[in-house]
Parts: C-alpha cells; sequence; structure tokens
C-alpha cells in the first residue's frame, strides 16, 4: 500500500498502491468494500472529498481521476501537463 486516507466521516479506509488500484475498506472490519479499475498511473495521492462523496487519485504521470467515494467507480479522469513539460 502506498498511499492510504480516511473519508471524512472516518468510516471507510481508502487505500492505493503501485498498482494503480484504489480500495476502500471498511475501517472497523477492515472489511474490503470495493476496488476501483486500475488508474492510468501509480498513484502518488489521494485525498477524499469533505461532503464524503468523492476521492480524487493524483498519479505520478500527471493523471487525476475522481471515483465515487461508496463504489470506487470512476467518474472523470483527465491529465494534468506543466508548461515545462511541453517543452
Amino acid at each position: 500500500m502506498a498511499r492510504c486516507a480516511y473519508s471524512a466521516d472516518g468510516k471507510t479506509l481508502i487505500s492505493a498502491g503501485a498498482d494503480g488500484i484504489v480500495k476502500l475498506w471498511d475501517s472497523e472490519t477492515l472489511a474490503q468494500l470495493h476496488a476501483s479499475e486500475p488508474q492510468a498511473d501509480a498513484v502518488s495521492s489521494l485525498a477524499a472529498s469533505p461532503d464524503g462523496r468523492t476521492i480524487v487519485v493524483g498519479g505520478w504521470g500527471g493523471a487525476v481521476t475522481f471515483l465515487d467515494a461508496r463504489t470506487a467507480r470512476k467518474l472523470f479522469a483527465t491529465r494534468l501537463v506543466s508548461k515545462t513539460a511541453r517543452r
């Protein structure tokens, strides 16, 4: 596991590893609830939104993915590119 975070209510632990798969766990029982499809890049960061509805996942290659916090399904994905990378 490379990255982890808690949901805003503390009931769900969110984890991600080098394989790019985001997993949702029950924070009391540690039972796995859901797993996402692999992300475009290895996960460099993740965070849960304050309202508990969305997980934002950042990848080492600039991919940013928004997941449904209840199901780990992809809602939206994009790729950020720095100005220096375009040269």
